[in-house]
């Protein structure tokens, strides 16, 4: 059980999605914190539950591509994914998916991080600089 100790004590919100990256099967207490949702309303839920309706066909898009070629995807790509979160709120997400073995398949490990103030401090930056020149 060193997995599940390991899962609970990660300061990252954690998911275990299946395989073909549609529903959520395991999440950390931390991923209670981040989106507001009890983990009895997330376990089962489409991943999409945790997306905003204005980017789910982008993301399933996103999510299909991944499935053909599960690897591990680093930490700060670049990439914007918002989130949803149970009082509204729509967090700019970092996410590193990666596949595991998971009894005789494989299921993916999302680690998840809010990096919604630094992109709003990245952006004041910019905003700044562009201003004095």
């Amino acid at each position: 059980m060193l997995f599940k100790a390991l899962f609970e004590i990660s300061p990252d919100a954690l998911l275990v999605v299946t395989e073909d990256g549609d529903h959520i099967e395991l999440a950390n207490k931390q991923v209670e914190k981040l989106f507001g949702y009890s983990l009895s309303e997330l376990i089962g839920q489409p991943i999409e539950f945790l997306i905003p309706e204005r980017y789910r066909d982008i993301h399933r898009k996103h999510i299909a591509r991944y499935v053909a070629d599960p690897h591990t995807r680093p930490m700060g790509m670049g990439l914007e994914i918002y989130g949803k979160c149970k009082d509204g709120r729509e967090p700019v997400l970092d996410i590193q998916p990666s596949p595991f073995p998971w009894g005789k398949g494989i299921r993916i490990l999302a680690v998840i991080r809010d990096v919604t103030e630094n992109k709003r401090r990245l952006t004041a930056l910019i905003e700044e600089k562009e201003r004095s020149y």
